[in-house]
């Protein structure tokens, strides 16, 4: 007992200075998203209400960008070293997907396009070999119409327009695939993950595929975990 008290004492001063006392408040709503180009520029989104925060200071102070008032949710951004930034949202009616472009290290920024439809859960990430940027999302959603697919879309413009390629699952009736997820890896490869639900309310099981092709076709499916 004595020894177990000694080593609760010796782990209260670890955990006490384990605490982030530089943290800022942003601003308030739900699902934030954050990136950094890695020179001091950070970019952060959430939703509810949908917004764009920049920092140039590596994160100590931040400023409103952009209000994205045809907004619903789900907004993602990305920046990169080269003064690149993109953001991507759902429209409120839900019917496709909202993008924004920036040359300028979020300085100022332009509408770009995507695909249209009752689509869900837009996720990217850019190829480091050829800057392409890659963007899967469900073509149907939990809630709303039942999804016919994940899929995927590539820039070749810096985000500017987005355009679908390939189809990302595997499943059908009634496994409806859903709530996708996309990495990209050093030598471009696409990676893309998802969940299937049969009840169209609760979760089944994970699975992802691969692309090798920027997006035009995907392969070796793979369950990565069943759900009970």
């Amino acid at each position: 007992m004595k020894r177990f008290v000694s080593a609760l004492v010796f782990l209260v001063p670890i955990l006490a200075s384990a605490q982030w006392t530089d943290r800022r408040i942003v601003g308030a709503g739900g699902e934030p998203c954050i990136s950094s180009d890695g020179k001091g520029n950070a970019y952060a989104t959430c939703h509810i209400p949908s917004k764009l925060w920049v920092s140039r200071d590596w994160g100590n102070a931040w400023a409103t960008q952009l209000n994205f008032n045809d907004s619903c949710c789900d907004l993602v951004v990305l920046g990169r070293p080269n003064g690149k930034v993109n953001v991507t949202y759902l429209f409120s009616s839900i019917n496709g997907i909202g993008t924004y472009y920036s040359s300028d290290f979020g300085a100022t920024f332009a509408r770009g396009t995507a695909p249209s439809g009752p689509l869900d859960r837009e996720w990217f990430g850019v190829n480091p070999i050829n800057s392409e940027i890659y963007m899967d999302y469900s073509n149907g959603y939990i809630g709303g119409p039942h999804s016919v697919g994940v899929f995927c879309a590539a820039s070749t413009d810096d985000g500017r327009n987005f355009v679908q390629r390939g189809r990302c699952d595997d499943d059908g009736q009634p496994n409806y695939p859903v709530d996708p997820y996309l990495a990209v890896s050093t030598d471009g490869k696409i990676y893309a993950m998802w969940t299937t639900s049969a009840d169209y309310d609760t979760i089944d099981r994970f699975k992802m595929s691969v692309s090798t092709d920027g997006g035009q076709t995907f392969g070796n499916h793979q369950v990565l975990a069943n759900i009970h």
